[in-house]
């Protein structure tokens, strides 16, 4: 769903029940990772300036994009673990995209294992942005 169709089914949504409080985004994929999500936000935010914005991330990207997040008011988010273990997740995850680097399992390319940065997470992320 692009951001316009998703502000034109928030906007029918409203219109049908003026006590609609709560706009949830999730997947496919990360939301964090798209800048979509942050068009559609902006949408919806433009609509009505009391709807609440319930997020769900694997929370990879979460730091980098609180600043953002805040100013569009967003007050709930849920993050989902799979693991804190980068050997569980190597079992879990084929591969994982973080900050643009395709990162894979321990028996992948040397110097691309799923731990970049300092990130004890791995997530496969399904964004088609």
């Amino acid at each position: 769903m692009t951001p316009i169709q998703a502000i034109k089914v928030a906007s029918d949504e409203i219109e049908k029940d003026p006590n609609l409080r709560i706009v949830a985004i999730s997947g496919p994929g990360e939301p964090l990772a798209c800048p979509q999500t942050f068009e559609t936000l902006q949408g919806v935010r433009a609509l009505n300036a009391d709807i609440e914005f319930c997020l769900s991330t694997n929370g990879v990207l979460l730091e980098e994009k609180t600043k953002q997040l805040v100013e569009l008011g967003a007050k709930t988010i849920s993050v989902t673990m799979s693991t804190v273990s980068p050997e569980t997740a190597s079992q879990i995850y084929e591969w994982a995209m973080i900050d643009g680097k395709r990162l894979v399992g321990p028996n992948g390319e040397e110097g691309h294992r799923c731990t970049a940065q300092g990130h004890l997470f791995c997530y496969q992320i399904r964004c088609v942005c």
